[in-house]
């Protein structure tokens, strides 16, 4: 009976799960995990003097990049009073009708050495129109605006001149335009030509004619 019962299939059951259990035991004794020798630096060049000068590289660095940040903040702010006081500058600078137009044109040079060019622009402009009042074109008047000075100078020889110091002047008064030493330049040469006009007769009495025309009609 003892021996049946050890051929029989129970215990043919408990003998392999045994040799798997040895099996399983002595595999895992062979398996052997070498992990590689890693050095760990210990950062001994991280001394304290080298760690007070990057602190101090840091801190200037840091410095730098706060005053260029306040730096363009303070460009922006001085630019936006420059806008705000623009309307007052322009109105400073009106014909008192005893100014002439070479004065205009003294102050013109005056703001251009201050590198204030928008002035010098205007100055140019009031010089236009004092000289026109000085050659007894077109008279000044204080309610008049640039736009009854661009249609009458439509009928001159050579309007542009005019107009280009009229359209600066409209530029710089309502449109919020920055003026450059180019500006300045373009003004300069239109106002030179005006006195080209004036001192050539036959330039002269062409302007005159015209404006008397104009006269008539209206």
């Amino acid at each position: 009976m003892g021996e049946y019962q050890k051929d029989g299939l129970e215990w043919r059951l408990e003998q392999l799960s045994l040799r798997l259990q040895e099996w399983w035991e002595w595999r895992t004794s062979q398996v052997k995990i070498d992990l590689p020798d890693i050095d760990i630096p210990l950062f001994d060049w991280l001394t304290t003097e080298l760690i007070e000068k990057i602190g101090g590289i840091l801190f200037w660095l840091i410095l730098i990049l706060l005053l260029i940040g306040l730096g363009r903040a303070l460009s922006i702010y001085v630019e936006g009073l420059k806008r705000l006081s623009f309307p007052s500058t322009m109105a400073m600078i009106k014909s008192d009708g005893k100014t002439s137009s070479s004065q205009w044109v003294e102050r013109s040079q005056q703001y251009l050495k201050q590198h204030n060019y928008r002035d010098a622009c205007v100055c140019l402009y009031q010089g236009m129109l004092q000289l026109l009042d000085e050659r007894n074109l077109i008279p000044q008047h204080h309610s008049r605006t640039d736009g009854e000075y661009w249609r009458l100078v439509e009928r001159f020889l050579h309007p542009l001149p005019y107009q280009t110091l009229l359209s600066t002047h409209q530029s710089l008064r309502f449109g919020n335009v920055e003026a450059s030493l180019k500006t300045w330049q373009n003004c300069e040469e239109a106002y030179r030509q005006i006195e080209t006009d004036f001192t050539s007769e036959q330039a002269y009495q062409q302007i005159k004619e015209n404006i008397d025309i104009a006269r008539s009609a209206g």
